[in-house]
């Protein structure tokens, strides 16, 4: 019987694709948006592993001239000069920067947002979800706590993947079975990459409203500003002071027109609109992203040793530690541990 990526790890294995394009065939049949699909495909031709190669290229043309001093140390050799070595070292440590930039949005296009609804009671979130999906997903009535348990679904946003929850209204209550609705809520407004908050036109900013906006202040969220088609009673000017720097969008959950904007402007509150246009080359795993984290730690002891003048072989090592940590993206220098959680997340064969 075939094992979970089996025919992939054999690819990999026998030298046909590396450990990044290997990842690319499991993105490629999860993804949910053609964007998401058009990063897979983008690394499993070898973007990503190309510009990850150039990198190694020239950390190992540097490792060499470092390596010429250690090994030859009585021989009239020209060995690289530490202001040359720190320039070289700079220039490596600005293109695994750029490759960085782009781990978190990679992340998201590829995984998916985690989006949360949150809001009072009958302010709109579950009318806002049902057209958001364009369907009827979740129950909408008149009485206030209707919506008890999270309920979960994917939307495309502008080809990126919005894994969108619908939860409980929060407010102030001493009902045990909504307090642990509330609760739930909670949990999933804490996990969430996305809050979007709902409030209602045509009330004031109650103090449970406040509360919320209070408490997701630090975080990346689109406060919505709900039933824009019936008279406004809620306070703008307020509501921008206490908004801070979270975008504000007015809609009605029943008009097409407004659910368009508020799309592009969910999209720009999370994903770099203008990185994404710029189509660059993108890190889509959290592990591949330590990798290169790593990569940049030992590159800044190697920069570290180099500005004060401490010897070859200190700086050898810390470029080893850069090449090593680059190899295990491309799979050059992967563990059997890192091989098999990878391959694990495979159907079986692929």
């Amino acid at each position: 019987m075939a094992e979970p990526g089996e025919f992939t790890k054999r690819a990999f294995l026998n030298g046909r694709i590396d450990l990044a394009q290997a990842e690319a065939v499991a993105d490629i049949i999860r993804a949910k948006t053609d964007l998401s699909l058009k990063i897979a495909v983008s690394q499993l031709e070898g973007h990503l592993s190309r510009e990850l190669g150039k990198i190694s290229s020239k950390l190992l043309e540097l490792l060499a001239s470092v390596e010429v001093a250690i090994d030859f140390p009585d021989e009239d050799l020209d060995f690289i000069s530490y202001d040359e070595a720190n320039r070289q070292i700079k220039d490596i440590a600005d293109e695994i920067n750029q490759i960085l930039e782009s781990a978190d949005d990679g992340r998201l296009i590829t995984e998916g947002i985690k989006g949360v609804i949150v809001g009072r009671p009958n302010v709109g979130k579950s009318s806002l979800f049902n057209a958001l999906l364009r369907e009827k997903r979740a129950i909408v009535t008149s009485i206030p706590g209707t919506t008890r348990d999270p309920i979960e679904e994917f939307i495309n946003i502008d080809g990126v993947p919005l894994r969108l929850t619908d939860t409980a209204g929060i407010r102030e209550t001493d009902n045990i079975i909504e307090i642990e609705s509330i609760d739930r809520t909670m949990a999933y407004l804490d996990q969430a990459d996305l809050i979007m908050l709902i409030l209602d036109n045509s009330e004031i900013l109650t103090e449970d409203d406040k509360r919320i906006i209070s408490r997701i202040a630090d975080r990346k969220a689109v406060i919505i500003v709900n039933k824009i088609d019936l008279p406004q009673v809620i306070d703008t000017d307020e509501l921008s002071k206490l908004a801070g720097d979270n975008p504000i969008a007015y809609i009605s959950a029943i008009d097409e027109s407004d659910l368009k904007t508020l799309k592009s402007t969910i999209r720009d509150a999370v994903i770099n609109k203008d990185f994404i246009q710029a189509d660059p080359i993108f890190v889509t795993k959290v592990w591949q992203k330590n990798s290169l984290n790593k990569a940049m730690e030992s590159l800044k002891f190697a920069e570290s040793s180099v500005k004060n003048g401490m010897p070859p072989e200190l700086i050898a090592v810390d470029l080893r530690g850069t090449l090593k940590s680059i190899g295990e993206i491309t799979g050059e220098t992967a563990s059997d541990e890192i091989l098999d959680q990878i391959f694990s997340r495979f159907c079986i064969g692929k």
